[in-house]
């Protein structure tokens, strides 16, 4: 049976009650009217405070501008009146704004305090480029990121905040769409359109989580990761496609978990893991798990470090479950030029019959495969070769490969490698 609830007049001035037309003051619909939700127990309150429960957007946004917003025709700028709507939910402490179905153009948003959300209409996680989300904000001239969550000082000022359902379009003018630090939650959004990133998690994030999140056609990269105090993070469900730069940077990161995502289409790698000079703090712990990797211009997979030694090598790092594919059979899956402890368990190759499409070198420590060569029975350049291989064992550090399906027919060492096949 549907909830039905009810709504009181308690009582009218005789202009309120008389006159064709006329309104109530704020103070007389605040003392006159009064909704009470149906339900045992339910209380009675002014239809004013039932009403700012929940802040949209467009009661800051003037009225003529309302029709093309939801056309997503405007063209108006409206940053100051976004602006003014999220200041005003972080000072009454209402912790929600609601943006309903259009497209909002819009400068910078500086991002005000902890704890409040973003709400847009329907989903806003999109595959690629033809979905079209119901709320969208596009990045005005000079803009240079969306949603700015970096936080002022050493405290942690803005976090604990949630946005979800809009698309955010840089519209080829915004560096970034979103530049974070601390704990956010990312869900069900997508971001096109940024010159540098579509999400920037910069210096001190910690425990941020994206979920059911598209990162597609950047100019940039999808996402990046960067900063000596940047930590913990998780990806899952996400999308990271034909963007311009790669798929996703880590260049910062411990204890990072990336689970059932895509990396597709992107016009360079899919996934880089790079340690830069500047970084360093501890770079590695990454788990990607149900991953697919596929049709990249150049490679799935990029580990490296600006200066390669064991010392600075990203390690620790683990792909579990994934597939991996390349477009051609001349290209790699993986370069791994500077890395220590890096494992493939129960991946899947396809594509590639390159020698070293494993591409390695002496800086590349104990990289292992685990249930990880063979391919489908009977398909076309599926799984990994015995030449690929060996060319791991016989080029990197301390390589190993296992494969229980496939009898020990060989133990091969080369220094101190090992490789069962």
């Amino acid at each position: 049976m549907p909830l039905v609830s009810t709504l009181t007049l308690r009582t009218l001035s005789a202009t309120g009650a008389t006159t064709k037309g006329a309104r109530l003051t704020a103070d007389e619909l605040d003392s006159n009217f009064f909704f009470t939700a149906s339900g045992s127990g339910a209380v009675s309150r002014t239809v004013q405070a039932r009403l700012r429960d929940l802040v949209s957007v467009l009661d800051f946004i003037p009225v003529v501008e309302h029709a093309a917003i939801a056309a997503h025709t405007s063209t108006t700028v409206l940053t100051t009146y976004i602006q003014a709507a999220i200041d005003a939910v972080n000072t009454d402490k209402r912790g929600g704004l609601y943006f309903p179905a259009g497209r909002y153009t819009t400068g910078e948003i500086d991002w005000p305090g902890n704890s409040l959300a973003l709400v847009g209409a329907g989903s806003g996680y999109a595959y690629n480029t033809s979905a079209s989300p119901d709320t969208i904000l596009r990045a005005d001239a000079g803009t240079t990121n969306i949603l700015d969550f970096v936080q002022t000082g050493t405290s942690e000022d803005r976090t604990n905040n949630f946005i979800a359902g809009i698309q955010i379009d840089g519209n080829s003018i915004a560096t970034n769409g979103i530049k974070s630090s601390g704990a956010n939650i990312f869900f069900d959004i997508s971001v096109i359109g940024c010159t540098v990133a579509g999400i920037l998690l910069d210096n001190f994030t910690n425990s941020t989580q994206i979920v059911h999140t598209g990162c597609i056609s950047n100019s940039g990269v999808g996402l990046q990761a960067q900063g000596v105090s940047t930590t913990k993070f998780s990806i899952r469900g996400s999308n990271f496609s034909l963007n311009t730069l790669g798929g996703a940077n880590f260049q910062a990161g411990i204890v990072v978990s990336i689970n059932d995502c895509v990396f597709e289409s992107n016009a360079a790698y899919g996934v880089r893991i790079y340690r830069p000079d500047t970084h360093t703090s501890n770079l590695g712990y990454f788990h990607f798990q149900g991953c697919w990797f596929e049709d990249q211009d150049t490679v799935d997979i990029l580990i490296d470090a600006q200066t390669r030694n064991n010392a600075n090598a990203p390690h620790k790092i683990k792909f579990e479950n994934c597939h991996i594919s390349a477009p051609a059979v001349g290209q790699d899956y993986a370069d791994l030029s500077c890395c220590k402890v890096v494992t493939f368990d129960h991946c899947h190759f396809s594509g590639s019959t390159q020698t070293d499409a494993i591409n390695v070198t002496a800086t590349s420590f104990q990289i292992g495969f685990i249930e990880s060569r063979e391919g489908r029975p009977g398909g076309t350049n599926e799984g990994l070769t015995a030449a690929q291989i060996n060319n791991v064992t016989a080029t990197g550090i301390r390589c190993y490969a296992t494969e229980s399906d496939n009898p020990v027919v060989r133990a091969q060492r080369t220094g101190s490698n090992q490789s069962f096949l």
